[in-house]
């Protein structure tokens, strides 16, 4: 990001479910592991939504804004 203002649109108070990429992979295999999953739908989520402004103060501490 080299410390470059994060593009908002809107106002920034929507909110996303941000999931760890590792946790929807366990979920698919779990999903695809059962046979009574076949066909059905899921929602894989962490169920913890945040604004997009508080995300964006958040990665702002982050040491990979910098870089």
């Amino acid at each position: 990001m080299k410390g470059l203002p994060l593009p908002i649109t809107g106002t920034g108070e929507e909110t996303r479910d941000f999931t760890y990429v590792l946790d929807l992979v366990q979920g698919l295999l779990k999903a695809g592991y059962y046979k009574k999953a076949v066909g059905e739908n899921f929602n894989l989520a962490a169920g913890i939504e945040i604004s997009i402004n508080r995300g964006n103060r958040v990665w702002k501490c982050s040491p990979c804004w910098n870089q």
